[in-house]
């Protein structure tokens, strides 16, 4: 089980997961993250606005400036306050999929941005620009509930570990 919970994460730190594992990660902000299996990121709280460079595995995100050896990936929070909820992933060859459920997200690389809106997703090969945006598949419809899937909580197999950001005394 050696999940930690609660742990105090800082400038700098890293956190990685497992298969068969997440994390849920909580700026001071209140913005939470999510880190899914297999994933690994550097957070840096400490800068202007939150900031994640994620090595491997996906991220979702809302207000947090992800980076990615491809691409930065840059949320955008409108007049009125709609707040965007995105997923960052880094494939394996090093290409960044990035797909945006709410909101408007800026995807930049190599001196190209494209701006994806609410059920669009894109893709930077590495060393390369941005793909056009292109739609998002549909979710499935499910009508099932978790009784009739005879799942229960504990049935799922996925540990989930909570991490909380603290500024250190020597940053002010």
């Amino acid at each position: 089980n050696g999940a930690a919970t609660n742990l105090k994460l800082y400038n700098e730190d890293g956190v990685r997961t497992l298969d068969k594992s997440k994390a849920n990660i909580k700026f001071i902000t209140g913005e939470i993250i999510v880190l899914d299996e297999n994933s690994f990121i550097v957070v840096r709280p400490e800068k202007k606005r939150e900031e994640i460079s994620l090595f491997s595995g996906a991220v979702r995100a809302s207000k947090s400036r992800v980076l990615t050896e491809s691409a930065t990936i840059d949320p955008k929070t409108d007049k009125k306050g709609n707040i965007p909820d995105y997923k960052t992933r880094v494939k394996t060859d090093k290409t960044t999929i990035v797909e945006v459920y709410n909101g408007e997200v800026d995807v930049s690389a190599l001196g190209k941005t494209v701006t994806l809106t609410k059920g669009f997703g894109t893709q930077v090969k590495f060393l390369s620009t941005p793909s056009i945006p292109k739609p998002l598949p549909p979710l499935p419809e499910f009508n099932l509930t978790a009784k009739e899937l005879n799942i229960e909580k504990s049935g799922l197999n996925m540990k989930t570990t909570g991490y909380n950001f603290y500024r250190d005394s020597t940053d002010f």
